[in-house]
């Protein structure tokens, strides 16, 4: 049992570092989250990420460049005092790049496996990090404001041509989401002000 505990947390400790190599410590959007090393910005929904559209792609991805996994890592609720305190498991997957879609959602749906459905990373993520082996192609996505960049370390890495038409630039994702969300008056001021933000950073 401490042996497995020690791997787990030298395992965790490993995909931490990786964390902050990708993303500043304690940025959120609308501000800028990656470190300098990160550019070519693409927008898109939150719920994008669970979609079998996103899965082929990044699959794609996977595949042409010699990558054997993406990590999906839970940054709130936090991955180890949250995750690993209540659950026994630290909030992040690797998902293989032979995984069926049916498999990556079975385990976004039933991780941790002692969770109640609340708990699952599926519904309780707030702001995740996902992230290719080679660390060139990564993710930020936060729940509460339904949004999602992507971003890469590559300045010669075409991203779209494994996302095709799914992503969208920081400009025509403000206009789009703006209008979708109009009708709701009582947000309407707080989402202005976090799109205009969003626009000054990534823009």
């Amino acid at each position: 049992m401490t042996n497995n505990i020690f791997f787990k947390n030298n395992i965790f400790l490993k995909k931490q570092t990786e964390v902050n190599s990708i993303i500043k410590e304690n940025a959120f959007l609308p501000n800028m989250v990656f470190k300098d090393e990160y550019f070519n910005y693409n927008f898109f929904d939150f719920d994008y990420i669970f979609t079998e559209f996103f899965w082929e792609s990044i699959q794609k991805y996977l595949m042409n460049n010699h990558n054997k996994y993406f990590t999906f890592f839970v940054i709130n609720p936090h991955p180890e005092r949250y995750f690993f305190k209540k659950f026994g498991d630290y909030g992040f997957v690797d998902f293989s790049e032979d995984y069926s879609y049916e498999m990556y959602l079975d385990i976004l749906n039933h991780f941790p496996r002692n969770g109640s459905e609340a708990d699952v990373m599926n519904v309780s993520s707030k702001q995740i990090l996902i992230y290719t082996q080679d660390l060139k192609l990564v993710i930020y996505a936060d729940r509460s404001w339904e949004t999602g960049v992507l971003a890469s370390s590559c300045k010669d890495l075409s991203i779209k041509q494994y996302f095709e038409n799914d992503l969208s630039s920081v400009n025509d994702f403000a206009k789009s989401s703006v209008q979708f969300f109009g009708q709701l008056n009582d947000v309407n001021f707080k989402l202005n002000d976090f799109f205009n933000s969003l626009i000054a950073n990534y823009g």
